[in-house]
């Protein structure tokens, strides 16, 4: 939303410059580079979904269900017919359970889940139930498989003060330094 409004107003002549410390060359933002940059940031994006919600509706003609992820949030999606059962079940005892999907979604360039296109699994949970999947690895294994590979002198570089001095880091200066 932000970079809607930002350089709107260029002509075809002209541009904004955008320098840093670390960078001796200035960035160039003009008329074409807004124009394919807010294309780009506009457009929905697919990615995996995997969510939780109360079916509200089946179809079974042209399989296709609703899944109400918030009280303002409704999604559809397509199911195999061999999901036809546990979708109807689902439907059925909507007040009583939720429907577990994993499968990939339409998203807004907000983050917001706009439909879900494909269905991989799903699953009945009873009400409020979160699934545990226990082959799934702890998030300190995944940490220590992600920097295995990066060298220590590089490890070196990373600040050690947290979020301290976070717009130093990110925009640069003298400071930015660990």
């Amino acid at each position: 939303a932000q970079l809607q409004d930002y350089g709107k107003c260029l002509r075809e002549d002209e541009w904004i410059e955008h320098r840093t410390t670390r960078r001796p060359a200035p960035v160039r933002y003009d008329s074409r580079v807004r124009h394919h940059l807010s294309r780009w940031v506009e457009s929905p994006y697919e990615d995996a979904v995997d969510v939780i919600g109360e079916v509200t509706m089946a179809r079974i003609g042209k399989p296709r269900m609703a899944l109400q992820l918030a009280p303002d949030h409704e999604v559809e999606a397509p199911f195999a017919p061999a999901d036809e059962e546990t979708i109807t079940t689902a439907l059925k005892k909507h007040s009583e359970v939720r429907l577990h999907v994993v499968g990939r979604g339409q998203f807004a360039v907000d983050g917001t889940l706009l439909r879900i296109l494909t269905v991989e699994t799903t699953r009945i949970l009873a009400g409020g139930q979160v699934p545990f999947v226990a082959e799934a690895k702890p998030i300190w294994e995944e940490f220590a498989e992600a920097l295995a590979n990066v060298p220590d002198v590089e490890l070196a570089k990373l600040p050690t003060d947290g979020a301290e001095r976070l717009d130093a880091y990110i925009y640069g200066g003298a400071e930015s330094r660990p």
